[in-house]
């Protein structure tokens, strides 16, 4: 009997220990998982926190980034309506004195169109020349504002060289205008001018090979046979 209850005792002992063993393993556990949670609701507070300020450095990098688009737009478009020079194109004759007046775009550009309105060509001339000069890279610069600008210089008598450069670069940077074949007329007619009697011949023969149907050859057809007399080499 006595045996009994100290084997009873016993065993109660050692349940008791496997209890309280087992319940101490589970509150430990139970502390590290509650420690972990809060471990990592920390972590997500902070990561949400984190993700704001980033959101918030990338707003204003767009913002920063558009601020200096706009800028680099508005310093492209007063570079390129600032003229680039105001060095007279003719020293020795300057009807323009851009130095002086500061003339803009438009207001080199309407003188320049009323100037050969009334004949004034040498004066036409110079403000078209200086608007190339002084406002190469502008939107406005066209085809037909670079062929007049060749007219007027042509027909100044004076400023052969402007003429042919400008009908050139029409040429070369427009090869599709309408004022193509023109443009190589002029050049032929600034050649005879000039004393180059073979080059102004073959643009006549390039027309009459090429151009028959067109407004150019009409206008010289007429004098084709008297100009293959006197310049055929």
């Amino acid at each position: 009997m006595k045996m009994a209850k100290i084997l009873f005792s016993i065993n109660a002992g050692l349940l008791g220990i496997v209890f309280f063993g087992v319940a101490g393993s589970f509150i430990s556990r139970a502390k590290k998982i509650n420690n972990y949670e809060r471990v990592s609701l920390s972590l997500i507070k902070k990561n949400n926190v984190l993700k704001k300020k980033i959101q918030d450095y990338e707003f204003k990098l767009k913002k920063y980034e558009n601020e200096n688009s706009i800028l680099s737009l508005k310093l492209e478009d007063k570079i390129l309506r600032r003229p680039a020079s105001y060095e007279p194109v003719d020293p020795k004759n300057d009807l323009v004195d851009l130095k002086t007046y500061r003339w803009d775009f438009s207001q080199l550009w309407s003188s320049a169109k009323e100037s050969f309105r009334k004949k004034d060509y040498v004066r036409s001339a110079q403000y078209y020349q200086t608007i190339l000069s002084a406002f190469p890279q502008h939107e406005k610069i066209n085809d037909q504002l670079i062929y007049n600008a060749g007219i007027a210089s042509y027909e100044a008598r004076v400023y052969d060289s402007w003429a042919k450069n400008n009908f050139e670069k029409l040429l070369e940077e427009f090869p599709t205008s309408d004022h193509l074949r023109g443009a190589k007329l002029w050049i032929g007619l600034i050649n005879l001018r000039q004393g180059e009697k073979k080059k102004f011949f073959n643009v006549v023969e390039e027309f009459r090979k090429k151009y028959r149907n067109t407004k150019e050859w009409e206008l010289i057809s007429g004098h084709y046979y008297e100009i293959y007399k006197n310049f055929k080499f």
